[in-house]
């Protein structure tokens, strides 16, 4: 877990000071952003802990109030003595806590179960197909979704263990969710030919270890790019670098079909730049990574849909990809963002303070889930797992 470790060292308080058209916010807003981007700290040190180290089986999940923007913590035995652990984990005291029905640690099996025995688990007929699932932590459910929309969401019975008589399950009808492929900055259009056009969006600036040096460029969705193209360009045509490494190449079907991390890294050319301004706003990339919260209020920036708003869905986003292979439980995180074919490798990113945003990942894909609309993100922790670190 030698990148964790990175990873957390670049995960440093920042002093807040608020953006000068201050008259755009009114100070209980900026209260609200100001917690809520200390409390996304917190959440990146406990989850960076968690993933390494394992979760508390007292655990049961956490989330941004949203009321108050601090980090909510959810426990199974809510007294102060455990309360005490996190408080010493995380090196505050702004947290606040609720009493937990279902550990964290069970709502993992149940799902991992359910993906993987639909028909047992769910009493699912056999012609349907679980697009995926999500744990939602506020409310201690497991979202189960499917492609038939003419299914009828139903909570169902889980029945396999005497301990847990009442299912956290809600099935949910799923519209297809597909893949999001498309002068450098974050957010811009990018590639493969030089006739220019998005293809796919720029995600964040970062470097890439080689095994014998450190290159420098950007990242963007595996996926989204030709996957035997090398040289890419900006919407105009003109190189900006060639790819060092991709991981992800194009699948049939939907993004269900491609792996939890989905990256490439393009080499910057010598004769290109990238401005560290996320393209559609006046907001610098910083070079700090982020995991927030549920409920926490996340932003993309694509080429085709330029800016867009939503909030954090949940942080356990499991399609099944890859089921055995991982020995951690984040997978991909899913959100309410809007988002259109071409800004697949968008920059997924924080409210800004001191005039700069933290980088939570790139967006991969997104549709419909029962009505609602859904994007599915790709971590930046995860992806720096393949030694693509945030620049």
């Amino acid at each position: 877990m030698k990148s964790m470790c990175v990873f957390l060292s670049l995960c440093l308080l920042f002093s807040i000071s608020f953006l000068s058209n201050a008259n755009m916010m009114d100070s209980s807003f900026q209260t609200y952003i100001q917690n809520e981007h200390f409390a996304n700290e917190y959440h990146t040190t406990m989850m960076l802990h968690f993933e390494e180290y394992g979760y508390p089986d007292n655990f049961g999940g956490s989330y941004i109030d949203e009321v108050t923007g601090h980090l909510t913590i959810k426990l199974i035995n809510n007294t102060a003595s455990e309360q005490r652990y996190y408080y010493d984990l995380c090196n505050t005291k702004n947290l606040q806590f609720v009493s937990a029905t279902y550990s964290l640690n069970e709502l993992y099996a149940m799902q991992i179960n359910s993906l993987k025995n639909p028909v047992d688990i769910l009493s699912l007929d056999k012609s349907i197909n679980v697009v995926g699932s999500a744990i939602i932590q506020k409310d201690s459910k497991i979202e189960v979704y499917i492609d038939s929309v003419s299914y009828i969401p139903i909570t169902t019975t889980y029945s396999k263990s005497s301990s847990l008589e009442y299912s956290p399950f809600i099935i949910k009808p799923s519209a297809y969710l597909s893949k999001h492929s498309g002068t450098g900055c974050p957010g811009s259009g990018v590639s493969s030919t030089s006739n220019g056009g998005e293809e796919a969006s720029i995600g964040y600036l970062a470097t890439y270890w080689n095994g014998s040096s450190t290159e420098v460029g950007f990242v963007t969705a595996g996926h989204a790019i030709g996957y035997s193209a090398t040289t890419f360009y900006d919407s105009n045509g003109d190189v900006l670098g060639t790819k060092s490494y991709n991981y992800g190449p194009s699948a049939p079907g939907g993004l269900t079909n491609l792996p939890d991390v989905d990256v490439a890294f393009v080499k910057l050319n010598s004769n290109a730049t990238l401005t560290r301004t996320i393209a559609n706003t006046s907001y610098k990339q910083s070079s700090i990574p982020i995991i927030p919260a549920e409920n926490s209020t996340v932003y993309l920036s694509g080429a085709i849909s330029n800016l867009r708003q939503g909030s954090v869905v949940s942080l356990y986003f499991n399609t099944g990809t890859e089921i055995d292979n991982y020995e951690t439980q984040m997978r991909r995180l899913l959100t309410s963002i809007s988002s259109a074919p071409g800004d697949s490798g968008g920059i997924i990113f924080t409210a800004p303070v001191n005039g700069y945003s933290d980088v939570v990942g790139i967006h991969q894909g997104g549709g419909t889930i029962n009505g609602a609309t859904r994007s599915v993100e790709i971590f930046a922790f995860k992806i720096a797992d393949h030694n693509i670190l945030v620049r």
